[in-house]
């Protein structure tokens, strides 16, 4: 049940575009400059390369795609898609988008279309609201008729002839941690508990104002938070949060600009964002306060239709008078894009090539990385060796189950590397081999032989374990048979040995139930730039990085292929990538929205605290 997989990289830094005073914190695109043929933009999304998809309300809109600097434009004259006006559009974990319109339902993905309507499948109605992606990849269609789930080419309806819906008119639908389906209907909202019987009574549920925390029947909008909230947006009572137990209801009285709701987004670290017809709002669990944006104290339109929160922390709201991005303390884009965006030839060639001048295109407190070196760390990449030790148990004897894929990642990671990457020495610990006392010893030789311009990778798959009366994660090596702690070795353990590797940059990756623990503590990291000169700019600065499959939560053995979903697309974005250079923070870029979309765990990324850290990326570097 216990699944553990660390990687030990060294990370190299990506160059920061924080907002300069022409971007401030606000960019709206509109007809006048950019490819949209409609202001009114009803729906936005992210794919995993980080292209921007956009969906119109209007006749003459279509589906809009933006890669960060040129756009394409899909509509009825040029392309398969049925209508023009967009409902819903939603990216699986192959990179496929599913696009819900009024005139059926459509799919594209390189260059391949697909259409689905009532006259040639078994979809009930043509008008598609919503799509939401379960856990195994099955799509789930909010209707005019239902709620329907397509898995491969099978079609399964349930409305209010089959199941608790209240009304067939679905207005929203989400995904949760547990592959749990929620849908927002008009009168009330609906609870799937998936793995069960359809047909029994007793795995659907119907929240409604009579028996529930819910203040309003008719529900606009749900989504989960990171904390495995359940969030429903009503028609006039403000929105509502579930924690599975208890309700809180959030109106005017409590902060939000308006209480009807028009959408609703997660963000990191349990953040929430509502979108109503008077305003933005966010929801920041710490203090459970309220920051409200407008028409009157930021370029925002009032009304807020949809919100993506993509992965460098900007968020993209459709509105009816453009698309609005917005990011406190100022957009993160790449250089190209910012040249694209604000005109300025000089401006891009200030932040590529940073000066002593270019301290003003910080705002609020300034370079958050001040004291790094960042703006001037512009010397030849001096490259040591690159070390490994990879780590895999399945076999486990006593109190801990064995395991299936484990060894099988950790054996396909260290042939793919040997055979793609750069790498100068493996040390492998397979099964019986993989003792706490070997595992130290491989640990503490990288300690005694690898020198300041090296690089280290660590790779663990295995059985991890959570204290909570310790409040402490752990390996647990191959030959622990007991629950006691004695056998484990520590994240604790591991951040000490981290810090005493004296590599450039070492990377820890951790496949693993509760591997997020090693994260402790606030750290600072800059967002990826591709450029030579970001590359060389981010391997002068020392790094500590982990990228982990989850959090501190339970994550899956079995996945894909005789590999977890966490190492399936590990591989996987390791042997697509093309290009000389790959950093750490592509690779976990690439990877988390399918490992999200594909699993209940959410991968982790970012710098270990106190082991040394100075903001660099590992970068792997092909043969």
């Amino acid at each position: 049940m216990k699944r553990t997989a660390f990687m030990l990289f060294v990370f190299f830094l990506p160059q920061l575009l924080h907002a300069q005073e022409e971007t401030a914190d606000w960019f709206i695109f509109k007809m006048t400059n950019s490819g949209m043929k409609s202001n009114h933009v009803n729906m936005v999304a992210m794919d995993k390369n980080g292209s921007i998809w956009v969906g119109a309300t209007s006749e003459s809109g279509g589906l809009c795609e933006f890669d960060g600097k040129d756009w394409a434009v899909y509509n009825t004259s040029n392309s398969p898609i049925p209508d023009n006006r967009v409902n819903a559009v939603t990216v699986d974990g192959t990179g496929k988008k599913w696009i819900g319109t009024n005139r059926g339902l459509a799919s594209y993905h390189r260059d391949q279309w697909e259409i689905f309507h009532a006259s040639n499948s078994d979809l009930p109605a043509n008008t598609v609201r919503c799509v939401a992606v379960d856990n195994s990849g099955a799509k789930w269609l909010g209707t005019a008729a239902g709620l329907v789930r397509l898995d491969g080419t099978t079609w399964t309806t349930f409305n209010s002839r089959n199941a608790i819906i209240p009304n067939n008119m679905i207005n929203s639908v989400c995904v949760d941690g547990d592959n749990g389906v929620w849908a927002a209907t008009i009168e009330g909202l609906v609870h799937y508990e998936q793995g069960k019987s359809a047909i029994d009574e007793k795995n659907w549920t119907l929240y409604n104002k009579k028996n529930s925390g819910l203040p309003n029947d008719y529900i606009t909008c749900v989504t989960v938070d990171f904390n495995k909230n359940i969030w429903a947006g009503t028609q006039t009572k403000g929105i509502a949060r579930f924690d599975g137990k208890e309700w809180k209801v959030f109106g005017k009285a409590e902060g939000l600009p308006d209480n009807k709701v028009t959408s609703v987004a997660p963000a990191e670290n349990g953040i929430v964002w509502v979108g109503t017809q008077n305003g933005l709002a966010m929801f920041n669990p710490d203090g459970e306060k309220w920051s409200v944006f407008t028409a009157d104290n930021s370029d925002l339109s009032n009304n807020s239709t949809n919100i993506t929160v993509d992965m460098k922390g900007n968020k993209w709201i459709g509105t009816d008078v453009g698309l609005s991005v917005y990011r406190e303390n100022g957009l993160k884009f790449s250089v190209y894009t910012a040249k694209y965006l604000f005109k300025n030839e000089e401006l891009a060639q200030r932040i590529n090539q940073p000066t002593d001048k270019a301290a003003a295109l910080f705002r609020g407190s300034g370079d958050p990385l001040k004291g790094l070196n960042v703006s001037t760390a512009i010397k030849d990449m001096e490259i040591g060796k690159y070390y490994a030790l990879i780590i895999g148990i399945d076999n486990y004897k006593g109190v801990w189950s064995p395991l299936n894929n484990a060894v099988n990642d950790a054996k396909a990671v260290e042939k793919l590397l040997r055979s793609k990457y750069r790498f100068d020495e493996f040390k492998t610990l397979m099964n019986d081999e993989a003792t706490r006392a070997n595992i130290i010893q491989q640990l503490e030789w990288l300690v005694d032989v690898v020198k300041p311009k090296d690089n280290v990778f660590v790779y663990y798959s295995g059985h991890g374990e959570y204290k909570q009366n310790l409040n402490k994660g752990y390996w647990v090596p191959a030959d622990a048979n007991t629950a006691s702690t004695s056998q484990y070795v520590s994240n604790s353990d591991l951040k000490t040995f981290l810090g005493g590797i004296k590599s450039k940059h070492t990377l820890l990756v951790a496949d693993a139930c509760f591997s997020g623990d090693i994260f402790r503590g606030q750290t600072v990291s800059v967002p990826f730039e591709n450029s030579e000169r970001y590359y060389k700019n981010v391997h002068n600065l020392v790094s500590r990085h982990a990228l982990t499959s989850g959090g501190v939560e339970p994550v899956m053995d079995g996945g894909r292929d005789g590999h977890s979903v966490f190492a399936y697309y590990l591989l996987k974005s390791l042997n697509n990538n093309q290009s000389e250079f790959y950093d750490s923070s592509e690779l976990y870029n690439s990877i988390r929205i399918p490992v999200i979309n594909n699993s209940v765990q959410s991968p982790k990324f970012q710098p270990i605290k106190n082991t040394g850290d100075e903001g660099g990326q590992f970068v792997f570097i092909k043969k």
